[in-house]
């Protein structure tokens, strides 16, 4: 048996390295740019361990994991930020229905409003904006936290009566 042999003065040899080395090179490039640039953008988990309130004095405050929900979160849109996160009292009890409102216009029909386990979030659009974040309920202090949100966040808030 013969062991294949390349001719170097035939043109069809010339003609597959000029084709075939770019095209390795290409690949191999483009892959290198893939695999170094591959960054997965993961949502927030607020119920993630361990969990840190900012208290009204500005002061981190740790909280007792929450429990997931019943039913997944909708998945994040392309183009937007995910803030979420929990809302308890001074003891790291949840608050049902806690109105987090963007701006000062107060609480709506439609605002969005903590679960039974204290947890809300928010999508917000990736622009260059500042939101100022009012945190709201019967009972406790407004709280007010100004974000400029630039990737996913977790915000957990404690709220004082």
């Amino acid at each position: 048996m013969r062991k294949p042999r390349i001719d170097w003065k035939d043109p069809f040899t010339w003609t597959v390295l000029s084709l075939g080395v770019p095209f390795a090179i290409a690949l191999g490039v483009l892959g290198w740019g893939y695999w170094a640039t591959n960054v997965p953008a993961t949502l927030p988990n607020p119920s993630a361990s361990p969990i840190i309130g900012i208290a009204p004095n500005g002061q981190p405050v740790k909280l007792a994991p929450t429990e997931p929900p019943a039913t997944p979160t909708p998945p994040l849109q392309y183009g937007y930020f995910r803030v979420e996160g929990v809302v308890v009292d001074e003891l790291g009890m949840p608050i049902v229905g806690a109105c987090i409102e963007i701006g000062p216009i107060g609480c709506r029909e439609h605002s969005p409003r903590t679960d039974d386990r204290g947890v809300y979030f928010m999508d917000f659009p990736k622009a260059d904006v500042e939101y100022d974040l009012h945190f709201t309920a019967p009972g406790y202090k407004e709280q007010v936290k100004r974000i400029k949100p630039t990737a996913n966040l977790v915000l957990n808030i404690v709220l004082s009566r």
